[in-house]
């Protein structure tokens, strides 16, 4: 998830000489503000008053309680485009994640000129044509809830874009479980949990003091079928709610299980591991402090796979413990005790899990209808969009208006072959080697030279399902470019934000600099090409390339850079950076996008590329998209929808969104199986009850 931070410059307007404290709100009317700001955004109302000065712009500033600006200001054209217009004006305000602002009390302040003829006293020459009056209220901030109550209100109209799509079903295969042994496995716990007893209650009471808990939303969010887009999209309330809320470095996890032979892949996420009995060593210490060793029998351990992080290691849900020899058992109805992680060496490890089928076939006769339908202007100024229900009608149908979906709202994954079975596969998800042939390319750049001699291979050695980019960079103005091919160019939309991310890992590589000198360095930048996209600003000079996704707050370029004190491969982990295209001032739409890494230097593994709009706690999407199955009707049919916008709590909008008149042709039907039966009559013709006649009643016959 991602963000971007509108800023404000300090004006310290609470330090500002006034002559009149507006304690008693008589003067600005501030209404309907909230007592607790949480992350997202919110909004108030400013009525203002006959008291204010007419033409002086108000200022308003709003600080959190370490002096740090929170983006606060008025919402222009809201009740302003038609009469009757509304006597106020809507202020929002944004709060994001720390370090950006800070929890605690926060200090809103207005300040405006008195009117000298609509006051009953003087003001006295040296507050006159001056800011003379400050309203003050003290709120709440509260940065680490991650629920947004306030009511939903847009900045501009939600619009839909919508049409049907008719896709082939996906041929099911037959689902296969296979079996793996393992001949070598460890068992290696995080280094703050070595030897170090756990309080573990069973029974009514049961839980394990000191480690965390996995649900079965984090365990979905690594599902291999979901998370590629091989069969579906991941749902969206996985990525929407699936996750706990980090702004730190993402922790190590408790325990890992290491084969270091190799052969482990990311569809064994799921897969059942078994740990055979074994012995351990376990050191003791007497009365007399002397320490002793005592072999204590391990049982047979089974949990599932929770994560495959390369080939050679994955997360278990559940970590192997066993009883802390010196610790009695519990009573009252729970067994409690202390236990150890079970910390083994070369023990032979099975593993069974679902093959998934990575090579999808399409049928050649089902076909089922889609509305392939994008809502836009879904940004609020404040509230958080959590969920729509769509309403559809098939004007042919004697019948009123049906839920057609109601589902969470989420960001839209950009990098998608939306021509494949599924139509949800993910690009940026590099399955193997001829997922990355067939959707990416690599090309070795001299000057004005484009070449090939670049490695781009699919590998598990770093992170699993990984993209290996590697080639001639040691030149001046050599580097390597590895974009999505032209059949995959993708679109994007004026004004909306987005965030690119992947998980990355590199190793500095020598490179001549300008002086001749020659250096270990990497560096990693990214690149969007497209015709209506500005490449005025771009920096780098080669034709092959777009313009470097920049910062938006001061327009620095982008890099990614290896530290030169480090060697071997440096682990970024994921990473991601929120942007806004830069577009030809007179369009507002790219259609032939193209995504470019450019490695000027160093070797790089790159994986679960992703490219969407952006979203964050408190903050949705600025648009959505969703594929729905339509009903069977006449063919061709027309489709009415309407759709509603709730927040989390399920409170409702004022705005709904319509389109009419949605040309549908339909999908042909298709008896198959081998116990249909037709015990009426079926004519085949244009007029009821005449042409060739099918029955079944009394003896069949046609």
């Amino acid at each position: 998830m991602g963000f971007l931070a509108r800023r404000l410059i300090k004006q310290n307007l609470n330090l500002l000489d006034v002559l009149v404290e507006d304690t008693n709100n008589s003067f600005f009317n501030v209404v309907e503000v909230p007592t607790t700001f949480t992350l997202g955004r919110s909004s108030f109302k400013l009525f203002g008053s006959q008291y204010l000065k007419q033409n002086v712009p108000l200022k308003m500033e709003m600080l959190d309680t370490v002096g740090n600006t929170v983006y606060m200001t008025p919402v222009d054209l809201v009740g302003e485009e038609v009469s009757p217009f509304l006597p106020y004006r809507y202020i929002t305000v944004e709060v994001y994640r720390p370090p950006v602002n800070v929890g605690g009390l926060a200090l809103i302040t207005f300040v405006g000129e008195i009117d000298p003829g609509a006051v009953n006293f003087s003001i006295p020459t040296q507050f006159q044509d001056t800011y003379n009056v400050r309203y003050t209220k003290r709120v709440n901030l509260d940065v680490s809830t991650v629920i947004n109550t306030q009511p939903i209100l847009f900045y501009k109209k939600p619009t839909i874009a919508a049409q049907e799509l008719v896709r082939a079903n996906i041929v099911n295969t037959a689902v296969t479980q296979s079996v793996r042994i393992f001949s070598s496995g460890s068992g290696i716990p995080r280094s703050d949990l070595v030897d170090t007893p756990l309080t573990e209650t069973t029974g009514s009471q049961e839980h394990n003091d000191g480690l965390q808990t996995t649900t079965d939303l984090d365990a979905f969010q690594s599902n291999y079928r979901f998370n590629t887009g091989l069969h579906a999209g991941m749902p969206p309330i996985i990525t929407r709610r699936g996750g706990s809320q980090r702004w730190a470095s993402l922790e190590n996890p408790e325990f890992t299980l290491s084969i270091p032979g190799g052969g482990l892949q990311a569809s064994m996420q799921g897969g059942t591991v078994t740990i055979p009995e074994h012995t351990q060593s376990v050191a003791q210490t007497d009365g007399e402090g002397k320490t002793f060793n005592v072999e204590v029998i391990v049982p047979e351990f089974q949990t599932t796979v929770l994560d495959v992080i390369n080939d050679t290691t994955v997360v278990l849900e559940d970590p192997p413990t066993f009883r802390d020899p010196s610790t009695p058992t519990g009573s009252y109805g729970t067994d409690t005790t202390n236990v150890i992680i079970d910390e083994f060496e070369d023990i032979p490890i099975s593993m069974s899990f679902e093959d998934v089928v990575t090579t999808i076939i399409s049928s050649s006769v089902h076909y089922t209808s889609f509305l392939d339908l994008t809502i836009k202007n879904l940004r609020p100024f404040s509230g958080d969009l959590y969920r729509v229900k769509i309403h559809g009608k098939m004007q042919s149908q004697n019948s009123g208006f049906v839920t057609m979906a109601d589902t969470v709202v989420e960001s839209p994954e950009v990098l998608v072959d939306k021509t494949s079975p599924s139509g949800f596969l993910r690009t940026g998800y590099f399955i193997d080697q001829s997922h990355i042939n067939n959707y990416w390319t690599a090309s070795s750049v001299t000057d004005t030279t484009k070449g090939a001699a670049v490695s781009m291979t699919h590998t598990g050695s770093q992170y699993i399902d990984s993209m290996y980019i590697s080639g001639s960079t040691r030149g001046i103005n050599e580097f390597v470019i590895v974009e999505n091919k032209s059949t995959q160019q993708f679109t994007l939309d004026k004004n909306v934000v987005y965030s690119v991310s992947a998980m990355i890992k590199g190793k500095r590589t020598p490179k001549t600099k300008v002086d001749g000198s020659v250096v270990d360095e990497g560096k990693l930048y990214f690149h969007l090409s497209g015709s209506n996209l500005n490449q005025s600003q771009k920096r780098a000079t080669s034709v092959y390339l777009g313009s470097e996704i920049s910062n938006p707050d001061d327009g620095q370029v982008v890099v990614l850079e290896l530290d030169k004190n480090l060697t071997g491969f440096q682990d970024f982990n994921r990473v991601e950076h929120t942007f806004v295209p830069k577009f030809n001032l007179d369009r507002l739409k790219n259609t032939d996008t193209t995504l470019q890494l450019r490695a000027e230097s160093g070797e790089w593994h790159i994986s679960d590329l992703s490219l969407r709009p952006a979203m964050d706690t408190g903050f949705s999407p600025d648009e959505y998209k969703i594929v729905l199955p339509l009903p069977r009707s006449q063919r061709p049919d027309k489709l009415d929808i309407f759709i509603e916008y709730f927040d989390i709590n399920n409170n409702t909008t004022e705005v709904i969104t319509i389109q009419e008149n949605i040309m549908i042709s339909g999908s042909a039907l298709v008896i198959d199986g081998s116990d249909n039966l037709l015990t009426g009559s079926l004519y085949m013709g244009n007029v009821q009850g005449s042409g060739i006649e099918a029955a079944g009643a009394n003896s069949a016959y046609i």
